[in-house]
This record gives C-alpha cells, structure tokens and sequence, in this order.
C-alpha cells in the first residue's frame, strides 16, 4: 500500500492548541515523507468534536467524531493544512493560501473581512499571496513561507508574534492594536527553508525566532519580546525544527536534538528537574540519548523524535497516555514508543501519531480519531477509521 498523502486535523475539547510543519525540510528527509504533509493535529474548543483531513485528491474533509467526511466547500488541489487555535489554513498547489474559522484576531487575513474581523464558515482567500509554499500556525497567528525565502504572517501581532520589526510595548494587549489584518513580512528573513509557528529555519541551519520571549521561547539567552527575528543560540547545522505555544526543537545534521524554553512537564528532554511553572531555559540543552533522528516534533508539552531505524522517542508531557510508551508518567528523558518501522511522526495535544512504511497510521494519547471517544490509550493502535481512496 502507497504512503497515503493525508493530512489528519484531530480536534477536541475545552482549549485548542496547534502546531503544523507544514514546510519542514530536511537533506535527511528526502526519504521520508515531509510531517506537515500528512497529518497535523488540532483540539477544538465549541459544539463538538470535528476532524479535518488533507484528503489524497487534495480535497478537505471534516465531519464530527463518528460521522461522514464531507468535503470543506472551495479546497481543491490543496497540498497542505495547518490549524490554529480555532482556524484553518489551506495551501493550495498553485500557491494561494485560503482560510476559514474565527477571526477574532484578523487571523484569516482577507481583506473583505479585515474591517469587521467577521468570523468565516467557508473558506476565504488570504489577500496577496500567490506563491506559498508551506503554512503554519500558532494561536491566533498565521504564517507562511513563499518561494523566494521570505516569511509572510498576519493575524495576532501581541508581543511581536508577526514579526514585522514593530515595537514591542505594553500597549500592544489588544487584537485591535496588534492584530495584522493583511499578510506583513517577517522581517530579515530571505532564505527560509521552514516555518514552525514563529521559528524559520534557514537554508544555512540557523534557526530564527520572533515574538513573546518568556520562559525562553526564543533560545537567545533572554527572555524580553522581540519583534523582529533573533537568532536561537548555539545551534548551526539543523537540519528540522519544531515549535510548540513556548518551547522549541532542532535537529541537527548530527541527528542530534536540542531544545530550549519551558520545562514544566520535562520537554527539554536532558533530564532537568521539572514540576515548576517557572522551569525553562532561556538557550539550548541538548536532549539526552539521541544521536540518530531524521525528524522531530512538538506540541503543548510533549515531544518525539523518529530515529533513522524507524523507531521512536518521546519526552515531556506523559500523562494520558500521550508517550505512549504504556505509562502516564511524565519523562524528562526520551523513552521509547512501542513502534517498529516509522516513517514519520507528529506530535498532539496530549497525543502521539506515527506512519508505518506500510501506510499504518498509529495513534496514542487522547486518540479521539482513533476510539470515536474522548478515550485514551496509553500505547500505540491502529488507526483504521477510513476507508481512504489508496489510488493516489
């Protein structure tokens, strides 16, 4: 069976965080399939649970837990998705992003909509982008990498999130102030591989980052907002990167992983203590016991790392399963998930997903996608709730 090119959006309950790679990069990766390009995960606030996938014809797709796919109206050739808090975004072949959900925060960046920051059922054109290659999102923000190397966001622009070289004051605390209506250049970024949230990867391995700066999100040694990019610390030669809501990843070319920001639930993975709010670093630490990982991921509090022999590691948040390694503890070192033969990983929100070489899709955690329910399951099962078209 062909590896299906499937986006998979899992969405939930209560609050809703999101992380996609949809642009993520690699010369490691080349034979494995790019994460953001097959599965992505979303939790959902509001009346009830609903799924989004990236359907191999490159249609959308959504329906409530347990119910029929229906197409999402006006996708079509779509090669990627990315989610934020509660909004969609859609890459589509020819370069356009479009987008559809709330808009509280000018995050769908239409121009129809931006006076009103009315909310959007179905799908509206992000205005000037026409050469995208990747999406991404965080919250309320939303990002995309373009063909030449720049980065375009808009959406929430609080603490220098759009990274468009504003000032970061205290009077930027409302979307009105700081919103970004329309699309604005990160500045200073020309040679953008990949975006994760806001974090590029440069074509020379270094990684940048931009916006709210406590707890060490940005891995500089500070911990002040910035609104224009500033370089991660240390790191040179990654290779992939992965940013959550206030910690980041890189891999680099060693198959080594550092990481840096909050370590409240153990994600920096060296082996820290961790239990406090206030645990973090403010630059890189190396996460302990892997040297051979072709791809990483983040989201919320847990981590994962896919080994160059098909297996995997996770670290951070435990509980519910969301390790998968049969416990509910949380680790601040790597450990290892019951999987053979991984092709590819994403990391949820308290929930792991791994593609087998041969088109399984193995979920754990709080596996909505996978029970129906709100369920979880502390190792790894089999995803086999759709009957997907395997022609493409």
């Amino acid at each position: 069976m062909s590896i299906l090119r499937l986006t998979l959006l899992l969405c939930g309950y209560l609050s809703c965080f999101c992380h996609d790679l949809a642009a993520q990069t690699s010369s490691a990766a080349h034979a494995y399939p790019p994460p953001g390009s097959w599965i992505a995960t979303c939790m959902i606030g509001g009346n009830g649970t609903r799924h989004f996938l990236l359907w191999p014809d490159g249609t959308v797709r959504t329906f409530a837990a347990g119910g029929k796919p229906e197409p999402v109206p006006g996708i079509e050739n779509a090669i990627a998705i990315a989610a934020g808090n509660c909004h969609m975004l859609a890459l589509k072949r020819d370069g356009t992003v479009w987008s559809w959900g709330l808009n509280d925060d000018f995050q769908l960046g239409n121009q129809a909509l931006a006076k009103s920051e009315q909310n959007s059922a179905t799908p509206v054109q992000v205005t000037g982008i026409t050469d995208a290659v990747g999406v991404s999102a965080l919250y309320n923000t939303s990002f995309a990498l373009l063909a030449d190397g720049s980065i375009r966001a808009w959406g929430n622009g609080n603490m220098g999130m759009t990274g468009d070289g504003k000032e970061v004051t205290h009077a930027m605390t409302t979307s009105r102030i700081a919103g970004r209506p329309l699309p604005v250049r990160v500045q200073g970024i020309k040679d953008a591989v990949a975006i994760s949230g806001a974090m590029a990867l440069l074509a020379d391995g270094d990684v940048m980052t931009w916006g709210d700066g406590h707890n060490g999100r940005l891995g500089n040694g500070s911990e002040e907002a910035s609104g224009s990019p500033v370089k991660v610390s240390g790191i040179k030669d990654a290779i992939a990167i992965a940013a959550s809501a206030d910690s980041g990843l890189a891999l680099l070319a060693t198959g080594e992983i550092w990481a840096w920001g909050l370590n409240y639930k153990g994600q920096l993975g060296n082996g820290a203590s961790h239990g406090s709010q206030y645990d973090h670093s403010a630059v890189p630490v190396r996460v302990k016991g892997i040297k051979n990982a072709v791809a990483i991921d983040a989201h919320a509090a847990n981590c994962f790392a896919l080994l160059r022999d098909g297996g995997v590691m996770g670290w951070g948040w435990g509980a519910l399963g969301a390790l998968g390694s049969r416990g509910r503890d949380d680790s601040s070192v790597p450990v290892k998930v019951p999987i053979v033969k991984a092709i590819a990983i994403k990391a949820g929100n308290g929930s792991g997903f791994a593609l087998l070489g041969d088109g399984s899709l193995m979920g754990w955690g709080t596996n909505m996608v996978a029970t129906g329910s709100y369920h979880q399951t502390y190792s790894p099962i089999k995803i086999a709730m759709l009957d997907l078209d395997k022609s493409h």
